[in-house]
Order: C-alpha cells, then structure tokens, then sequence
C-alpha cells in the first residue's frame, strides 16, 4: 500500500505534505504496538490448521493428517486483522477520536490537535508534544509497544525508517525516500 504525497516544491527543495512527516513546530510518533494481531477476542467460527513440517513435537501426530484447532486469532489470518481492528479503532473512538469517512485508517480527535494513520500495528500521530504524550500515555494503558519521535526541536530524532521508508527532517524541509535496505534485500533475493 503507497501512502499520498502531495508536492509543496519550495525554491531550496521539496517540502513534502505526508501524514507521518511533522510540520514545523509539531512532531511525529510511530508507535508499533506488540502482538497486535493477537488483541481480538476468541473466534466464533471453527478454524483447522495444518501445523508446517516439524511444527507438531509429538511424533504420534506428525503423521501429516494432524490439525490444530484455533481457539483465537492466529497471525496472517483474516480473523486477526478483523479483531485487530475492531480492537483498536473501538479504542481509539473510546478516547474521543473520529475515524475518516474516507479511509477508516484515518482518525482525528475533536478536542485534541491529533492526526493519527494506523497501518496494521503501526500507528503514526502528528501533533504538538503534550497531546502525543497523553496518547501515548493512553495507549501504554491497553498495549505494549515500541515508540520513535522525530520532530524539529533538538531533542527530537530528525531521521526515522518506517514502513520500508525514511523520513527526515533538516534544513531544507522534511522528506521520504525508499529505505535502500530493501532495495539491497530485493536484489538478493533474486539470486
């Protein structure tokens, strides 16, 4: 998935509007919440999985004709993104926020100047530094996550990698770029 970038081409460079890149005097938070997908409640369908070669320790079962009901989400299965979502934007619309009309991966709080994207278990806010430090507060009370700030004030990051791209902040303005380790994975994997 691509996210939009608009161009505001100023006369030293490319100045670039993208939801994860902070505008001056605000900052940006990615938060990548831990287990996300194993958040949602128990199935409420039946879900038999082969277990992979060698993925059952008992020789009695690893006949290849052995199946391993699954009780809760399982990662990679379409009940876990559908629970993980309903998990996490039923929280977020818990702590005041509105999700977007036009894409439910957009949430803005009426109250607070957030902005938030959610893109699987990473979550991006824009917005000044007390209002990011109650979300994460918030956040911190129903998760476990990693956190990375990049903002322009000095003691903020000014370069972060992020969903196969790199955001940085200097003095011509902020941008994006390709993160050219996947570039170097990509190449290699053809050989």
């Amino acid at each position: 998935s691509e996210m939009c970038i608009r161009d505001r081409a100023g006369a030293l460079g490319q100045l670039i509007d993208h939801p994860c890149l902070p505008p001056p005097g605000k900052a940006t938070v990615h938060y990548n919440i831990s287990n996300a997908y194993f958040q949602g409640e128990e199935l409420d369908r039946l879900l038999l999985l082969k277990p992979p070669k060698g993925g059952v320790p008992d020789p009695e079962f690893a006949d290849g004709e052995t199946y391993i009901l699954a009780r809760v989400p399982i990662y990679g299965t379409q009940d876990a993104a559908a629970n993980w979502e309903e998990e996490y934007s039923g929280r977020l619309v818990g702590l005041g926020f509105r999700r977007g009309t036009g894409s439910a991966c957009i949430f803005t709080h009426p109250d607070r100047p957030i902005q938030m994207i959610v893109h699987g278990d990473d979550f991006f806010s824009e917005g000044p530094r007390k209002h990011l430090d109650w979300l994460e507060g918030e956040l911190g009370k129903a998760y476990d996550y990693k956190t990375e700030r990049i903002g322009w004030t000095e003691d903020r990051q000014k370069e972060m990698r992020v969903l196969g791209r790199i955001l940085k902040l200097d003095e011509r303005g902020a941008s994006i770029e390709a993160d050219p380790a996947l570039i170097d994975e990509a190449i290699a994997g053809l050989n």
